[in-house]
């Protein structure tokens, strides 16, 4: 899993995943939340206010769904194999 506590080279702090049923947070970008069996996205996707329920779900029984790209009919999911 990928690591958020680690800086940027710009040296900015990179935002922590954070699950997108109950907003607890996490180090580990696609980690399974203990609490209701969510995977952790990117906050960024949570904060904006766009609540899509694809968020932090397995999606064609391989990919974790971590963020949205775009919006409306132009708009993708952003989605990344789990670490087995």
């Amino acid at each position: 899993m990928l690591s958020y506590r680690q800086q940027s080279p710009l040296g900015l702090a990179t935002p922590m995943p954070i699950c997108p049923k109950c907003g607890q947070q996490s180090s580990e970008l696609g980690g399974k939340c203990p609490y209701d069996e969510y995977y952790f996205v990117e906050d960024d996707s949570v904060k904006a206010g766009r609540r899509d329920p694809m968020l932090g779900t397995i999606v064609a029984d391989k990919y974790i769904v971590i963020a949205l790209i775009n919006e409306g009919g132009m708009g993708l999911p952003r989605a990344r194999r789990p670490w087995t």
